[in-house]
């Protein structure tokens, strides 16, 4: 194999994929990236961690077809090293005596100016293949749809080990209703729906009807670290994305309709992920609470910069800070690293009665990160009861209980 191209397109590229890379490695064949080259298709590189994968296509010369299999931390330093200097990288392939008996090894070489990089590599063919988009049946939707289904959920999700049935979701959820798809996440604390909309193709189902005497629809969870290379993906400026991506929930078994992986065709990109066994959570009946009449509005980036500069520092003992609604402000107040009283006032659109909300402060700059532009903050109509924040398509909505 013999490829050119520049290091800095390339490396937006090779980043995305590598993020497929986990830290915790099964095998060591895993963390490497492979690069196919080919003069009539182009060049692409894979990664996955068993549980999800994901191919690029990348923009490279290809002076000689073949493959390669590249360490992706080291890899990804040189091409940040590299910047924009045109880089060659080549595939020998060798022979290596051990003992009476030959083994083939492949060689890729890295060079750039007065640079070259050797690395020792296994059998390009010895790396698990990253499953393609066959599906008949799908969903259409637009990639920035998608990413806000995703982007606007995941922060919620219970990141921890306990998988167990509950109101915690580890990872996202998504259900579909007459052409709409809601993604939900939630690890018992806060919770966060997202609407979207897609076209299905062939009949597509999201749900299937749990076994038992009293069957209910369950819906597939996408895990966390399948929801972050994702996002990565669709929030690279210089992947080319058609106008609709195809997005299939598949069953493994034909007698067992539980849907067990997720693939996406999304044009320069191709994704799959195992998912996630999860039983039914009515969700709906969690939120009754929906707070006041009278929301307050607000800038989320303000908002967010503003508790940043208030340097509240969450500790094992208390986790909380506290907003304070008065008409046209909010104050934002908690205890600093050295025990003393941070505060600090934004204007904001508010003409409710003064009102005092005691909340988790790492779960609400959470949401803050994931939303951009401007929000309505509705508070709770009783003490202890749940804040509601949405946005004004009408497509988001966050509940958070509160702390007495």
């Amino acid at each position: 194999m013999l490829i050119q191209f520049k290091a800095k397109e390339f490396l937006n590229k090779f980043k995305v994929v590598a993020s497929a890379v986990s830290t915790k490695v099964r095998s060591p064949i895993l963390e490497n990236v492979k690069i196919v080259a080919n003069e009539k298709s182009g060049v692409l590189l894979t990664a996955t961690d068993i549980e999800h994968g994901i191919c690029c296509r990348a923009n490279a010369t290809v002076i000689g077809n073949g493959q390669a299999l590249v360490p992706a931390k080291e890899f990804r330093k040189l091409l940040e090293a590299a910047k924009g200097e045109t880089v060659t990288l080549e595939s020998i392939k060798t022979e290596m005596a051990r003992g009476k008996t030959k083994r083939e090894t492949y060689k890729p070489i890295l060079t750039w100016g007065n640079y070259r990089f050797d690395f020792e590599s296994t059998d390009p063919n010895d790396f698990p293949d990253v499953a393609e988009f066959t599906e008949k049946s799908y969903y259409k939707i637009e990639p920035v749809e998608l990413l806000h289904l995703l982007e606007r959920t995941m922060f919620a999700a219970d990141e921890g080990k306990d998988h167990s049935p509950g109101n915690r979701v580890p990872g996202v959820w998504l259900e579909d209703h007459r052409g709409k798809i809601s993604a939900v996440s939630t690890n018992g604390k806060h919770l966060a729906v997202q609407d979207g909309r897609g076209v299905c193709v062939g009949k597509h189902q999201l749900s299937w009807m749990s076994k038992g005497n009293e069957p209910r629809a369950l819906y597939p969870v996408i895990p966390i670290l399948s929801l972050k290379t994702l996002v990565k993906a669709l929030k690279e400026k210089s992947i080319n994305y058609p106008s609709h991506v195809k997005m299939a929930f598949v069953a493994s078994k034909k007698e067992n309709p539980a849907k067990t992986h997720l693939f996406l065709d999304a044009g320069e990109v191709g994704f799959c992920s195992r998912l996630l066994e999860e039983r039914s959570l009515e969700w709906q009946f969690i939120v009754l609470d929906t707070g006041g009449k009278s929301p307050a509005t607000v800038e989320s980036g303000q908002l967010l910069a503003a508790i940043k500069n208030s340097k509240i520092i969450p500790s094992t003992a208390y986790s909380g800070m506290i907003l304070t609604f008065e008409r046209n402000k909010l104050t934002v107040s908690g205890q600093k690293k050295d025990g003393s009283t941070a505060q600090l006032t934004v204007s904001m659109k508010y003409s409710g009665k003064k009102v005092d909300i005691e909340l988790n402060r790492e779960c609400f700059m959470a949401m803050l990160q994931a939303l951009n532009g401007e929000i309505r903050i509705f508070t709770p109509v009783e003490p202890g009861g749940v804040l509601k924040v949405d946005v004004n398509d009408g497509k988001f909505a966050y509940f958070l209980m509160t702390m007495k």
